[in-house]
């Protein structure tokens, strides 16, 4: 089992994760992390490395139609991609509740989806959500992650601060999850360009600076 929070902001998405792998009774620390990234999108994963390594390595994001919105590509194309790559790397199960059909899922395994700025859960019969809070925890440690981002919420605190409070949390209670901890920034695009740009005007100063020095002795 596992924690992973996720926390949208005006600058871009923070995802974070632990790293303990775990059953009902033995633990050990993995490289592999539970954050990877397919094309433009990043995923979080709970519940099984097998199916994080299958849309890691095997999962071909579809085209997205010029005229769809997120909703609709997310929903309608990529859970539906994601569906058949699993199936076909033998990851699916297949559940039913008495007198209803059988649906195929994912088992233990749900997702956070980092995706143009925001964050959705998968679940694990593909159902695809967009809390309005802007915050997500899932894993055996989701729910004292999300109480520790209830109470940092309206606190002066970064929020890469906040998922890591949130991750010591559940690792402090949840015998499942450890305090080796990563956290990573998707800056969206105009936080970006502001990136660039200050990183343009630091250059031009610091040639600004060496040319200046370059001069000086020049001139000794």
């Amino acid at each position: 089992m596992t924690c992973v929070v996720s926390i949208e902001t005006e600058k871009g998405v923070y995802l974070g994760c632990e790293s303990l792998g775990s059953n009902t009774f033995t633990s050990d620390n993995y490289h592999y992390s539970k954050i990877f990234q397919v094309g433009e999108m990043f995923f979080g994963i709970s519940g099984s490395y097998r199916v994080a390594q299958a849309l890691q390595y095997s999962l071909v994001v579809p085209e997205r139609g010029e005229s769809e919105d997120d909703e609709a590509f997310l929903a309608g194309k990529l859970v539906n991609h994601m569906r058949l790559t699993l199936e076909e790397c033998g990851c699916l199960s297949q559940t039913s509740a008495e007198g209803t059909p059988s649906v195929q899922n994912m088992g233990e395994a749900s997702l956070i989806l980092a995706y143009r700025d925001k964050i959705y859960l998968i679940q694990s019969d593909f159902s695809i959500l967009r809390p309005k809070s802007g915050e997500i925890c899932i894993g055996s440690g989701g729910y004292h992650a999300q109480a520790s981002l209830f109470t940092s919420k309206n606190l002066d605190i970064p929020p890469e601060d906040r998922i890591k409070l949130a991750l010591q949390c559940a690792s402090n209670y949840v015998i499942s999850c450890n305090d080796d901890i990563r956290v990573i920034f998707i800056p969206n695009e105009e936080y970006e360009d502001e990136l660039e740009e200050s990183e343009s005007v630091e250059e031009e100063k610091d040639t600004t600076e060496l040319e200046s020095i370059q001069l000086n002795l020049f001139e000794e």
